[in-house]
């Protein structure tokens, strides 16, 4: 798949592509032009100069899921190095990732459906770290004790903002 040679074009057609922040294993695999076992088989031989730069979240399944911040992929793909003064911000500050939720969904908070898209864990994943008291963004119910659940936006960029300071492997 071909997404340009230049690292702007290369991430503005990922960008619209993609319309997400992270890219799962089967969305980088689907770029490189391997399999999803390819990207799994260098994760877990530690050939991590055949993968571009990528956070391991919290699995509520004791699985690691790997996700890789557009830039990084886009930058791989273009062959740009990382300064390691970028290290920091790999998916941008606080106020870029919530510029950039704040554009996606128009609105003040998600539910629960669309926070498990953004994380790209399942719904009934979501819900077992709600009930576990996992690592997860801050939330507020509507209503009642056992009301709807939302998670204002501001705490989700904080939580994305947070995971990737602590968790980024080249």
């Amino acid at each position: 798949m071909d997404f340009g040679k230049k690292y702007s074009t290369v991430l503005k057609n990922l960008k619209k592509r993609y319309n997400k922040l992270l890219l799962t294993t089967p969305d980088l695999a689907e770029v490189l032009g391997i399999t999803r076992a390819g990207v799994s088989l260098r994760y877990k031989k530690k050939w991590f100069h055949l993968l571009p730069a990528f956070l391991v979240l919290k699995s509520f399944k004791d699985r690691d899921r790997l996700a890789f911040p557009l830039n990084e992929v886009a930058k791989f793909l273009t062959g740009e190095k990382l300064n390691e003064d970028e290290y920091p911000s790999i998916l941008g500050t606080h106020g870029d990732i919530l510029r950039s939720l704040q554009e996606k969904y128009d609105k003040h908070s998600l539910n629960k459906m669309e926070l498990a898209k953004e994380l790209d864990i399942s719904i009934s994943s979501l819900s077992l770290g709600i009930s576990r008291g996992d690592d997860i963004p801050a939330y507020r119910r509507r209503h009642s004790k056992n009301g709807t659940l939302f998670f204002p936006l501001n705490e989700v960029a904080r939580y994305l903002a947070d995971v990737q300071h602590t968790k980024i492997y080249r």
